[in-house]
């Protein structure tokens, strides 16, 4: 039985590259998506405000958290199936995957 080594400083160089990639093409979408965020939490802690009444301060520390937590999730299941669509539209998506990089990364 032979034991092969795994290296994984390519792998993590690729996935640092690529990271940067995604970056740098997504950096016209970051403000938005950051307005959008912070105004949701807002609302959504202002919305359990008026749903909860006046909770004790252990309570409002877990809504609050909690607000942020959800609409971080919300974004995240609204805006990635938009982003997908949009990447296999410009053809991105498809350019991606012919990078000579592990699937792994490519799937991170």
């Amino acid at each position: 039985m032979s034991s092969i080594a795994l290296n994984p400083g390519p792998a993590v160089s690729q996935l640092g590259l690529m990271i940067r990639w995604q970056f740098a093409r997504m950096s016209s979408y970051l403000p938005l998506l950051v307005v959008v965020q912070v105004l949701l939490a807002i609302t959504t802690v202002l919305g359990y405000g008026l749903l909860v009444g006046t909770p004790p301060p252990e309570q409002a520390v877990y809504l609050a958290t909690g607000a942020s937590t959800v609409t971080l999730v919300m974004v995240g299941l609204v805006m990635t199936p938009q982003m997908v669509a949009q990447a296999r539209t410009e053809g991105s998506l498809d350019w991606m995957r012919t990078l000579p990089v592990p699937r792994a990364v490519f799937g991170l």
